[in-house]
């Protein structure tokens, strides 16, 4: 979406639509994948696979650039600096712009958590970086603060600039010019392959990263070297581009892309483009072609809208045609004002430099309002006491709570001789200053946990490269031995039903609620057997991250407590409350019951008097684990009585 157009074989002039020379396919397209994306964003009917209109701007951009190098190539009068110079006066100007906006909104609006993640965003989007952070589905809910998130086609784009005039200017010097088609052939076909592997190990890399995209912009190349086609040959081409373009809007497929399916607009575009400019009639040449002119100044715009409208009034058609209007409005502003301002720099170069000096400098403020944590202080006290107990962890050493790769090992925390042990996964981390604090100065325990591992013998996880299974064999035999000290098992336990872990030893399916009830139960008949043995019933969790709500509510000035109802707590975690309950009625496992201490009044509390009680959803911060307390105080007294 940030090409400008070219001169060469396909001539194409930086002119208004009225011009003679103005390339109207070109502007059909811009126009055309702009309306595609704007719709599918703002969740219009009509537009399931409008996100291929990006699909549409990669093709067209890179037709574009292989024009502007080898036309100048042919010319004699290529150079890949000012060919820089040129992409930075193009590009830059409107994404400063765009970027200094959203950081000053983000001060006054929100909150720390918040603009913490637009000040890492802002920084990678300055320094064109956005789609190597490939962690966040772009398809996915949890993308609601992620108002920089479309700078990713950017940063693809400018990887691609920086690249591809090396590589043709090499070819050009190595005397291989005629070979650039075939290379450009092969490139394509490399990348669709890399595209299709990705797709199925690392479906997230494989939407976002240069290699599994390049195919797309090297099939505009190759469009480049296209021979002029006769009127009737080029109607039956681009008619054949539109209905490709047109099935894409009905089968594109957001769970598979780019796949197989990604060649539909690809082929589309490439259709239209190999036709040639056709003559429009010149009310809709004109509306096209200023659209499609400011096509990438409003793709820049309409993304925060989108995001802001599709949380603040979902599915309303009058808050989105407006906010549609305004993203409309303030691109033809940005095109008109901002992009168009570097053609009166007398001296390009030093306008390019100043302007990759903006950029610098909008990398590092991103940089340090991400490492102050959002600057947490903007909104005074209550909000950054907020943030404290949201950031502040337990005071364990890292080796007692496993990650992922890391070896795991069991921890001695206070005075004396141990007089419990918790084990479990990271629920059992967060629940340890109950413990500590239960402990107190006189007493002592031991504490080992593994991130996403239940506790039960055979326990093994999906999560790559866990040493969950070394975690279980090294920890929970030595449990199973006769001992009067007694064990408390603490768990994520629901997430074991909903979430693929395992196999647990034997020929099971990963994750089958059967195996699960049947290895736990196998387990805790084992560890009480050999001792006094209990386990947490599961905690109540959220539907959105306890701090961020709390902090949106103090902002606003919005009274009362984040709470969820008891009942939808009980009903989230049947399977797991039922299946503790049955080893206790089976083996004696004792139950700790936290929803008592939790919860009231038929609601279960996430903060009160502005004290978060989690860290996220589910995990206690430590103001919210000190609340259970009297759980593991209750353990502590009743000691090795059986």
């Amino acid at each position: 979406m940030t090409e400008s157009p070219a001169t060469g074989r396909h001539a194409v002039a930086l002119a208004p639509p009225a011009s003679p020379a103005f390339r109207s396919d070109i502007n059909v397209l811009r126009a055309m994948a702009i309306v595609a994306v704007m719709g599918f964003h703002y969740r219009l009917a009509g537009f399931p696979g409008g996100f291929a209109g990006v699909d549409v701007f990669f093709v067209v951009s890179g037709f574009l650039m292989t024009g502007i190098v080898v036309s100048r190539l042919e010319a004699a009068r290529f150079s890949l600096l000012d060919f820089y110079v040129n992409r930075t006066l193009r590009i830059v100007p409107a994404l400063v712009v765009l970027l200094a906006v959203l950081l000053g909104v983000g001060w006054f609006r929100l909150i720390p958590a918040d603009y913490q993640i637009l000040g890492k965003n802002a920084a990678m989007a300055a320094l064109f970086a956005s789609n190597l952070r490939a962690h966040v589905d772009y398809f996915g809910a949890d993308i609601g603060q992620e108002w920089l998130l479309h700078t990713w086609s950017l940063s693809l784009e400018w990887q691609f600039y920086l690249l591809y005039p090396v590589v043709l200017l090499a070819v050009w010097k190595l005397g291989l010019r005629r070979w650039i088609p075939a290379l450009l052939a092969l490139g394509a076909l490399a990348s669709f392959a890399i595209s299709l592997w990705l797709l199925r190990h690392l479906p997230i890399a494989a939407f976002y990263l240069l290699p599994s995209r390049a195919w797309e912009l090297l099939a505009g190349g190759l469009v480049w070297y296209a021979p002029e086609l006769a009127a009737p040959r080029a109607r039956i081409l681009r008619l054949a581009g539109a209905a490709l373009l047109a099935l894409t809007l009905a089968l594109a497929d957001d769970r598979a892309w780019p796949g197989v399916l990604a060649l539909l607009p690809t082929l589309g575009t490439a259709l239209i483009l190999a036709a040639g400019p056709a003559r429009l009639p010149d009310p809709v040449e004109r509306a096209t072609g200023w659209l499609g002119l400011a096509s990438y100044s409003i793709y820049l715009w309409h993304w925060p809208l989108a995001l802001w409208v599709n949380a603040s009034h979902p599915a309303d058609l009058r808050w989105s045609a407006a906010a549609i209007a305004l993203s409309a409005a303030l691109g033809l502003a940005s095109y008109h004002i901002i992009e168009q301002a570097p053609r009166r720099f007398r001296a390009r170069r030093r306008g390019a430099l100043a302007l990759v000096a903006a950029l610098a400098l909008v990398a590092a403020a991103g940089w340090a309002i991400a490492r102050s944590e959002g600057l947490p202080n903007r909104f005074g006290p209550a909000i950054a006491q907020v943030e404290s107990d949201a950031r502040t962890l337990p005071s364990f050493p890292p080796r007692c709570f496993a990650l992922p790769g890391e070896a795991p090992s069991l921890c001695r925390f206070g005075k004396g001789a141990p007089q419990l042990i918790l084990v479990g996964d990271s629920h059992a981390a967060a629940a340890f200053p109950a413990f500590e604090a239960a402990a107190g100065p006189d007493r002592a325990f031991q504490f080992g946990a593994y991130v996403g591992c239940m506790p039960v013998f055979g326990g093994r996880t999906a999560v790559v490269p866990s040493r969950c299974g070394e975690f279980a064999t090294r920890v929970l035999p030595s449990l199973a031995r006769p001992r009067t000290m007694p064990v408390v098992l603490i768990a994520s336990w629901q997430s074991y039903f909903d979430v693929v872990y395992g196999p647990f030893g034997r020929e099971e399916a990963a994750g089958d609620a059967a195996s699960v009830v049947r290895n736990f139960r196998d387990t805790a008949c084992k560890l009480a057997q050999a001792g006094p043995t209990y386990a947490l019933l599961p905690v109540p969790g959220f539907a959105e991250p306890v701090p961020l709500a709390l902090e949106r509510r103090l902002r606003d000035g919005v009274a009362g407590e984040i709470t969820t109802p008891l009942a939808l707590h009980e009903r989230a975690n049947a399977q797991a409350d039922a299946m503790l309950r049955d080893a206790s009625r089976r083996c004696g496992l004792r139950l700790l019951d936290p929803a008592p201490l939790l919860c009231r009044g038929g609601q279960c509390l996430g903060s009160l008097q502005g004290r978060a009680f989690y860290r996220d959803t589910e995990h206690l911060s430590v103001v919210g684990a000190r609340r259970l307390a009297p759980l593991a105080a209750h353990v502590f007294d009743r000691g090795a009585t059986r």
